[in-house]
């Protein structure tokens, strides 16, 4: 490819940029009333039926699937460009990738167009898609009138309405903890949580096609002195209904000796490398514990045999909303702080309450 063509193709993706730019602005503007999204916007537009606000929902799916596997591609190509300012100049290395980066940019407007084709300007998918002919005529007003508008609404559907990130958020008594904060136990006793750590790893997401897709990091240490860890970046092109996860680390990864990164052993969640990780740490002080201080220690895991901790859980997700609460109250509704205050190692205990701890988790408040 020239560069004279390379440059138009560089231009093209410029001015559709600003188109998007544009599309978002008028989105933007003030508005009266409760807002709606833009897929809403199109169903009450165009008066769609059950059937037709499904196979819309499709339309919109398949496209969001369609388009996050290109941004995936064109990812990985960029970044195998930027990895060659690491090695010796090779023109025709850096050439390839430049043309590929340049073809899936193409792929991804060429379908962003041809979807809009096939919601709005086929005459045979009108005809069988818009079936009312007050649809046809709406549609055709949107198409002649507000074309890009309605281009924009139609995919801003398919990024407005994705979340981008899984919360995980441990709770007491319906509310986020927060550490060193009190909580009422009982009528005669208090709880407050000093460490509050775990393990979610080995994440697969299912969404609406029944695809399987999982975020960019296999391990994930949750740690509520960093609030930003409890936010899981997630594809945002999807909607996903279901999610499979591990509380914990496998006993494959336990002797592997991969320590970096949320396995590196300063984080304060490995024993040995007999004893292996950590998977749940929970420490804090109760008026109930009769041990020093009121101090209460859980440190739960193990993986080997008979003592292997780790959990897998699977759960729904409830409106697109993609959060995972554990309600640490019913762990203490069923750990007896008065016998079992302190668990340390791998033992049948530990594997008692990790089982306890992976049946709490819920995608509901």
């Amino acid at each position: 490819m020239n560069k004279q063509r390379f440059y138009k193709w560089l231009i093209g993706g410029l001015v559709f940029s600003n188109v998007v730019l544009i599309v978002f602005l008028i989105l933007g503007k003030p508005h009266h009333g409760p807002h709606k999204s833009p897929r809403e916007v199109i169903i009450e537009k165009l008066r769609f039926d059950a059937g037709q606000i499904r196979e819309y929902d499709e339309l919109i799916e398949t496209h969001r699937i369609t388009i996050g596997q290109y941004d995936h591609a064109l990812a990985s190509a960029k970044n195998a460009l930027y990895q060659q300012l690491r090695k010796p100049e090779d023109i025709a290395i850096k050439d390839s990738l430049l043309r590929r980066i340049t073809e899936i940019q193409r792929t991804i407007e060429e379908t962003h167009l041809n979807n809009s084709r096939i919601s709005t300007h086929s005459r045979k998918n009108s005809k069988n898609y818009f079936n009312p002919k007050s649809q046809r005529k709406a549609i055709s007003a949107m198409r002649n009138e507000h074309f890009f508008l309605f281009f924009g609404l139609l995919f801003s559907s398919t990024w407005a309405n994705a979340q981008n990130e899984l919360q995980v958020i441990p709770t007491f008594s319906g509310v986020p903890i927060e550490l060193t904060r009190p909580y009422s136990l009982s009528e005669t006793d208090s709880i407050q949580f000093e460490t509050i750590k775990f393990y979610i790893s080995n994440i697969t997401l299912t969404n609406g096609l029944g695809n399987d897709v999982s975020p960019a990091e296999r391990y994930y240490l949750i740690d509520l002195a960093n609030q930003s860890s409890q936010h899981i970046a997630l594809p945002s092109y999807d909607q996903f209904t279901h999610i499979t996860f591990d509380l914990g680390i496998d006993s494959i990864t336990n002797v592997s000796g991969a320590m970096e990164g949320a396995l590196d052993p300063t984080n304060g969640m490995y024993w040995t490398w007999k004893s292996g990780y950590i998977n749940l740490k929970l420490e804090g002080t109760s008026s109930a514990c009769p041990a020093r201080n009121h101090f209460f220690q859980y440190h739960l895991g193990g993986y080997q045999f008979p003592n292997n901790a780790l959990q897998t859980i699977q759960l729904d997700f409830s409106d697109h909303k993609y959060q995972l609460f554990l309600p640490l109250d019913n762990f203490f509704q069923s750990a007896n702080l008065m016998d079992k205050y302190e668990v340390m190692r791998p033992c049948e205990e530990a594997v008692h309450l990790s089982v306890l701890t992976g049946s709490l988790f819920n995608t509901k408040l």
